[in-house]
């Protein structure tokens, strides 16, 4: 016996276990809670009068103020502090303040568990997107952010030049904050006509004139009736799908009757306004809000989970929707089951709960007419510190601790759910996402499924190899280098 214990130690030592430690044991090291919570945070910065300072965390409970309130749970402690200024409109003075709140967040024990309220949870990964998803077969391609998501829609239209020929092309629009809008509306207003022809390299394939006369090369299209033209090469419209009409599109609706209409800021937010209110002295006002709020849709969190996306086509939203404008047919194909378009979360989704807080709390300021110190300050007095941990109790992401002794491994370190914040409805689920995808092979349990919530609950297995969070970090789809880097945007 002694003889083939010491051959079976010899051989396990020349041909270790292929589970991955990492992904097994390191909950805590794959996340970096405080740079969420910064990203998180930062979002409010996007109302001028509030500016954010910093983020500590204690993890020695002994050092809590509240600790006798915390009974049987472990928690660790977050506060973030912010600088506030704002001009008192009875004074006309500027009022200064320095605010911070204090958050009480799970500690992850044994790397695998939560204890609240003298119940053990798992701490259960959540798998969702790691960018872009279709739906509606192709005609929609959406991305999901930490403050909400959009929607880029297509839509199939046609145009008819100044020969009376018809061209088929798309109408690109933008679905957020509950309307649709031309995506071009976006670019034009904020950054102007010209600037948006030179961000997308069309600046020598598309020109206005007051002149119905095309070159050569050229195919012309009117867009308000004997004042403004539009003309363009071409051997651009035959290989563009959706500017050109989306452009047209956009310049007959608006009513624009001159080139000096096209190049002016005001006449587009003017346009973009009037969508989203039917106070016509506070349309342009209304476009500058809604830009700010577009502005902030892209967090750094999210950035910085975009790995599959190139630096230099992630450098705003706008250079995101770019991508995704160039993109969007390669986008449309991919599959939304698999696991390479993928990515596992822990500290987002048990952060969410603030992240939502927050960004209600942002439009609100963002749509009161007259902000006062009051205002502001209210933003922080109805947070109260148990936020997160108590919808986390009730979220039907966690888990009880069930197993029978520590050793049960895949109970307690391999399970992930699709199902939660920003993911999958386990009530209103498409039955093909409860079913196998090919992509499952070696990184998912194929012999178990939950009886409850069958595809929704996953099992992984030990040998999965995953670098960090991700499936897959491969850069894919990148924009021309030719194409410009930076966009002049408003200024607020």
């Amino acid at each position: 016996m002694s003889m083939l214990t010491e051959w079976y130690a010899q051989y396990q030592a020349k041909n270790p276990e292929v589970f991955n430690e990492n992904f097994i044991f390191n909950r805590n090291k794959e996340e970096n809670m405080k740079s969420i919570l910064e990203s998180i945070a930062m979002a409010l910065e996007s109302i001028p009068n509030i500016k954010f300072t910093g983020c500590e965390i204690e993890e020695d409970e002994s050092k809590f103020t509240d600790l006798h309130k915390i009974e049987e749970s472990r928690l660790i402690q977050a506060t973030l502090s912010f600088h506030i200024e704002c001009i008192d409109s009875a004074t006309g003075e500027l009022e200064k303040q320095d605010v911070s709140i204090k958050l009480l967040l799970p500690k992850l024990i044994d790397n695998f568990y939560y204890k609240l309220n003298g119940v053990r949870y798992y701490a259960i990964y959540q798998m969702i997107d790691k960018g872009t998803f279709n739906i509606n077969n192709g005609y929609s391609l959406g991305l999901k952010t930490m403050l909400m998501p959009f929607m880029l829609n297509r839509n199939d239209i046609e145009i008819v030049d100044l020969e009376g020929e018809v061209h088929k092309g798309r109408l690109m629009e933008l679905d957020v904050f509950r309307r649709k809008v031309n995506i071009l509306l976006y670019f034009i207003s904020e950054c102007g006509f010209e600037e948006t022809l030179q961000f997308f390299g069309h600046h020598e394939s598309v020109r206005l004139s007051d002149r119905p006369e095309s070159e050569d090369d050229e195919i012309g299209f009117e867009l308000r009736k004997k004042l403004l033209y539009l003309h363009v090469k071409k051997d651009f419209l035959e290989d563009d799908n959706w500017f050109v009409s989306s452009l047209v599109h956009l310049f007959i609706k608006s009513k624009c009757s001159s080139i000096e209409e096209a190049s002016n800021p005001d006449f587009w937010n003017y346009i973009l306004g009037r969508i989203y209110t039917p106070n016509k002295d506070q349309a342009i006002k209304k476009a500058y809000k809604i830009h700010c709020s577009v502005r902030r849709i892209l967090d750094k969190c999210t950035v910085e989970n975009m790995v599959h996306v190139a630096p230099r086509d992630k450098l705003s939203i706008y250079h995101i929707f770019r991508w995704m404008l160039i993109f969007f047919d390669q986008l449309s194909r991919e599959d939304n089951m698999d696991l390479r378009n993928k990515r596992l979360r822990l500290f987002e989704y048990i952060l969410y709960p603030l992240t939502k807080k927050l960004s209600t709390e942002t439009y609100r300021c963002l749509n009161t007419k007259k902000l006062t110190m009051k205002t502001l300050l209210s933003i922080f007095s109805n947070i109260k510190p148990n936020l997160c941990t108590k919808q986390l109790i009730t979220s039907e992401l966690l888990r009880y601790v069930n197993c029978v002794n520590c050793l049960d491994l895949f109970s307690s370190a391999m399970k992930i759910t699709q199902s939660g914040p920003q993911g999958l409805s386990s009530t209103n689920v498409q039955t093909r996402y409860r079913g196998l995808h090919p992509s499952y092979v070696g990184k998912v349990g194929l012999h178990a499924a939950s009886a409850g919530d069958p595809g929704m609950v996953l099992t992984m297995t030990p040998f999965a190899k995953l670098d960090g969070l991700f499936f897959d970090k491969s850069i894919q789809y990148q924009t021309d280098t030719s194409l410009p880097d930076e966009i002049h945007l408003l200024e607020f």
